[in-house]
């Protein structure tokens, strides 16, 4: 888009409400329509690989770094963690981690979507609900709020409805704002992706019991781009103007992230929005801890035997962790933290993501994951002198408004 669009753009949405409730209801209509059929799995494929922003920005330049958006706006631009980073690996400074539970709702494997939000969906929203009211430290983050609503409109009890609405308003429960879907390049229309965000935004309102007379953005959303393809100039625009607090993207080309990684540019002012790109190959919890997956696989919990393969191998055994085992547990994941660490400016506060596609499909799974990390966590707080790493169970607003005022 030319510089004016732009201007008279974000002129026409800086004040936007939907003063009609009615229009919000259509809205949900169309991208139900246009985004949730077995079609939306061929136009992933399709678009993948060519002009599948032709509305919204700049194609991804994966051959040439140094004129990728991301490269261009790194190296124009001052750091946001202006803080040097350390190179030391040894136990001489604080390290916390933020450790970010969440789960990516991908119905692309399924061939019905509705049987994907019966037999899948309900069980996934039901175990985080039902886990999360019995665990006053835990919480939970979601990408957008599409499968949440409908788990909560499906719900026909009043007590469970409530129960959404108070994790949501203590933030334990946490909507990232992607909107009513994922901001990617499944929406090829720059005033779509507005759309969809406001859409997102009413029924998490819905959601909340508040007045829906006038939709709007609601506070400490951060946006949760992990896959990259739709990850421009022009969308940091979009959540920097909707006043977002930052952006994680993910699934970032191998060169790019070598570029930004040798830059300590991991975290950056893109379009004058904190960024913060996943170094690692895939976003779930297998490469999340460090450099060496082969330790870090070893804390995705979810592939001990029990689970039969279910989410993936690990090249060691991964058990759950013991008394006789969280001394040597705790040594080697410090190690790996504090590698991360290095690449960072951000004054040693490292965002650990916890999930993946399709994660804890019931109760037992995410207890399994979320009581391993609680052992760990106590561990540290009781050795904090040898180990001087803490850590936090957190959100992504959390973890953005902490580097941020640092």
């Amino acid at each position: 888009m030319k510089t004016q669009a732009y201007k008279d753009f974000f002129k026409r949405y800086e004040d936007f409400t939907l003063t009609d409730p009615e229009q919000a209801g259509n809205d949900h209509l169309y991208f139900e329509q246009n985004y949730d059929s077995s079609d939306a799995v061929k136009l992933r494929k399709q678009q993948s690989h060519i002009n599948h922003q032709t509305q919204v920005c700049e194609h991804l330049h994966k051959d040439h770094p140094a004129g990728h958006s991301f490269a261009k706006i790194a190296s124009h631009t001052s750091n946001i963690f202006q803080k040097p980073p350390h190179h030391d690996s040894e136990n001489h400074h604080h390290v916390r981690v933020h450790v970010v539970p969440f789960t990516i709702f991908d119905n692309q494997h399924y061939a019905n979507e509705n049987l994907y939000q019966t037999q899948v969906v309900q069980k996934m929203i039901g175990g985080i609900i039902d886990y999360l009211n019995h665990n006053p430290w835990a919480k939970f983050t979601i990408p957008n709020t599409k499968y949440l609503y409908k788990y909560f409109e499906k719900n026909f009890s009043e007590d469970d409805q409530v129960s959404i609405m108070k994790l949501l308003k203590e933030k334990r429960l946490f909507v990232a704002g992607n909107g009513w879907v994922d901001a990617d390049q499944t929406i090829t229309r720059f005033e779509s992706h507005i759309n969809q965000i406001f859409v997102g935004n009413f029924y998490e309102q819905v959601m909340l019991h508040q007045n829906t007379s006038h939709a709007r953005i609601l506070k400490e959303k951060v946006a949760m781009s992990l896959n990259s393809f739709g990850a421009t100039q022009s969308m940091a625009q979009i959540f920097k103007t909707l006043k977002y607090s930052g952006n994680v993207i993910g699934n970032v080309p191998q060169n790019i992230r070598s570029w930004l990684g040798g830059h300590h540019l991991y975290e950056f002012s893109h379009g004058n929005l904190q960024t913060h790109i996943l170094p690692e190959t895939r976003y779930n919890s297998s490469v999340s801890c460090g450099e060496d997956n082969s330790i870090c696989c070893q804390f995705d919990f979810l592939k001990m035997a029990k689970y039969k393969g279910a989410y993936g191998d690990c090249e060691a055994e991964v058990t759950d962790i013991t008394d006789k085992n969280i001394s040597l547990k705790a040594k080697i994941f410090a190690a790996q933290v504090r590698k991360k660490d290095r690449f960072f400016h951000n004054r040693h506060e490292i965002l650990y993501l916890v999930g993946g596609d399709n994660y804890y499909k019931n109760y037992k799974e995410l207890r399994d994951q979320m009581e391993n990390f609680k052992k760990l966590q106590d561990f540290y707080d009781r050795n904090y002198p040898s180990y001087k790493i803490s850590m936090k169970f957190s959100t992504l607003f959390e973890y953005f408004n902490t580097v941020k005022v640092l």
